[in-house]
């Protein structure tokens, strides 16, 4: 890897970095009930899933192999009851979590551009504000 111009710019560590992780977690935490009520959505998301086939299985064996057709419709409508409840909870899921992650990025936002604003005048002229403001931006939708 050739020098880097600067030396602010140099790759530091390694791709996963646990303490810088837990260091963020504390933006995160705000927004710990959103995300906990995702997860408890996702564990009946994952029970749903497996409950299609099972209703696909009950209709094959009780309604088409003994010839009892009129069975089918209530398998049909437990099979779109299944349906309609994963789009739900798949969609409160992916709600819950993109807000918690878009509020938690909206904190660390106003947090490092307030830091910014409370340095001297004389880091700013040690250091070109536009390098800091595309850094401070690029590695904030990194993060994203």
């Amino acid at each position: 890897m050739p020098p880097s111009p600067h030396p602010d710019e140099e790759v530091f560590g390694k791709a996963y970095d646990g303490r810088l992780a837990r260091r963020l977690l504390r933006f995160v935490q705000p927004y710990l009930r959103g995300v906990l009520l995702a997860m408890v959505m996702l564990v009946g998301l994952t029970l749903l899933e497996l409950a299609g086939p099972v209703i696909v299985m009950q209709a094959i064996d009780d309604a088409i192999s003994t010839g009892q057709l009129a069975l089918l419709d209530k398998y049909a409508l437990q099979y779109l009851a299944i349906v309609v409840g994963i789009f739900c909870l798949r969609y409160g899921q992916n709600y819950l979590l993109n807000r918690a992650g878009q509020q938690a990025m909206h904190d660390l936002r106003v947090e490092l551009f307030g830091h910014i604003q409370r340095l001297s005048l004389s880091f700013f002229d040690r250091n070109p504000v536009g390098r800091l403001m595309t850094r401070l931006t690029n590695d904030v939708e990194a993060l994203d």
